[in-house]
């Protein structure tokens, strides 16, 4: 599963789905093995950064049933942003609203012992945006996490600083070219050729 995440984020799509069915072989031997529970959030990930949002919601959801089941918290936390994510993807608000209302009880502030969590972040900052919450407040709170990530996880950190354009430029209502190049720039240091692609598609 490691080997998926890594193809992932080097934006080997194809090649991240041939892992994760492999994992999937397991569950025929061990069909009680409980950390399958990280299939099904990858393989959600990996559908909602290739835009199938139905898919993408169906494997939050096995990944948040599970992770419940287990009290593996981390996990139930990035699966309700997973949520809040495919709704926010289909401008679903009330949904969004939803699944961040109980994704900010699940998490109780504990946020910042997650490396992985871009997700999270996006999900909580689109949410408050949403509520009129001071968009200057928001990016504040926004640029702090993002330099936190950058030490910890480049991974998450490229990806929040990708949703942290789309929500600037929401805001400014235009698409900001130069900062995309910068950060395609950026993505294109590290091998990171999904957000590479995504920054200036």
């Amino acid at each position: 599963m490691n080997i998926a995440v890594t193809d992932m984020a080097l934006g080997n799509f194809d090649d991240a789905e041939g892992h994760i069915m492999a994992s999937a072989e397991i569950d025929q031997r061990f069909p009680k093995w409980a950390f399958r529970v990280y299939r099904f959030h990858n393989h959600g990930v990996l559908f909602l950064l290739r835009g199938d949002i139905e898919n993408a919601d169906r494997e939050f959801g096995r990944a948040l049933d599970l992770s419940s089941e287990m009290d593996l918290w981390p996990m139930s936390a990035n699966s309700l942003a997973g949520h809040a994510l495919c709704s926010l993807r289909r401008g679903d608000v009330t949904r969004l609203r939803q699944s961040c209302t109980q994704l900010q009880d699940r998490i109780r502030g504990r946020e910042r012992v997650l490396h992985d969590r871009w997700m999270i972040e996006t999900a909580l900052a689109w949410y408050e945006l949403g509520r009129d919450m001071g968009a200057e407040l928001v990016f504040a709170n926004l640029l702090r996490v993002r330099g936190e990530l950058r030490r910890r996880d480049v991974d998450s950190w490229l990806r929040l600083e990708l949703e942290a354009l789309r929500m600037e430029e929401a805001a400014a209502s235009r698409i900001d070219v130069g900062s995309r190049l910068k950060l395609a720039e950026i993505a294109g240091c590290y091998s990171a050729a999904a957000l590479k692609r995504e920054a200036t598609a």
